[in-house]
Parts: C-alpha cells; structure tokens; sequence
C-alpha cells in the first residue's frame, strides 16, 4: 500500500510528464543520491514515452568518472550536480536533463553533512544546481529529493 507521501510524488510526476508533453520537451536524468527512483516516477507516469528518453544511475565514485567524467575526489558537490545534468543532457541528446546527488546517510560524505542535496539541470539556453538541506531517514531524503527534481523541472519546461 502507498502512503500518502508516495501518491502525492506520483501524482506530481504526472503533472510533471503533462506539462512537458504541453510544452513539447524532452527530457532525461542523471541520478546518484536517488538510485533511479527518480526515472522510476517519470517512466510510470502517463505519457511519459512522449517525453521521457531515459535516465542514468552513476552511483559510485568510479561509475561518475568512468561514464560522466567527472572527478572522484568530491561527488557531492555543486559542480558534481552541475556536470552530471550537462553530460547527461549531451549524453542523451534532450531538451532538459536534471540530476541528482547528495547524502542520504547515516553518514556524511565530501564533507557534506547528511541531508545535502545538489539538484542540477541543464538547458540549451540555462544551466544552474539548486541546495537542499533534507531533515530525515535516507528513504525520506530521496523521496524528498525526488519531489523538487520534478519541481525542477516542471519549471523549466516552457508555457
């Protein structure tokens, strides 16, 4: 049975997936810190093959270096975030791509405390990472986390 929490996240995945069809855009993901729940939420929605070409999990440190080109010294940082959706966007060729990293716990990581999450995105004309400060059990900072990435990126798709 799906709490309430979870019915509330599918149902902003639809609307997320409606305004993009709306708008005519495509998108991806690039995720860590979420392990694919948030390609998971955006794959399940309604219409979501009109607009939704896929989403990559680099989850470790090797896998990021190794597929995205970014540095293992520090993957929960800013220009992590940052990278991550740009190559993302490159990689799959797509209008928008937002990714995901951070530190769900129990312990911190890259100096971050637990709680810390990058959100980035990437645009053909826009590209920035957004900080988030999550109180909570991992599962609830993913979820969390999910939930603004698909705030994300309904605000950037174009009315």
């Amino acid at each position: 049975m799906q709490t309430q929490t979870d019915d509330q996240v599918n149902q902003l995945a639809a609307r997320t997936i409606q305004s993009l069809r709306d708008a005519g855009v495509i998108v991806a993901v690039v995720e860590s810190l979420t392990s694919g729940r948030l390609a998971e939420l955006l794959g399940c929605a309604p219409g979501s093959g009109d607009v939704f070409t896929g989403g990559l999990v680099a989850y470790s440190r090797t896998a990021k270096a190794r597929i995205l080109g970014i540095s293992p010294d520090s993957v929960v940082d800013e220009p992590t975030a940052l990278a991550m959706a740009q190559r993302g966007r490159a990689l799959f060729d797509v209008d928008l791509c937002v990714s995901l990293t951070g530190v769900a716990g129990p312990e911190a990581q890259d100096d971050q405390p637990v709680g810390t999450v990058f959100i980035g995105w990437a645009s053909p004309t826009d590209s920035g990472v957004d900080l988030y400060s999550f109180d909570g059990d991992p599962d609830h900072i993913r979820a969390r986390s999910c939930a603004h990435a698909l705030r994300r990126l309904c605000s950037m798709a174009p009315s």
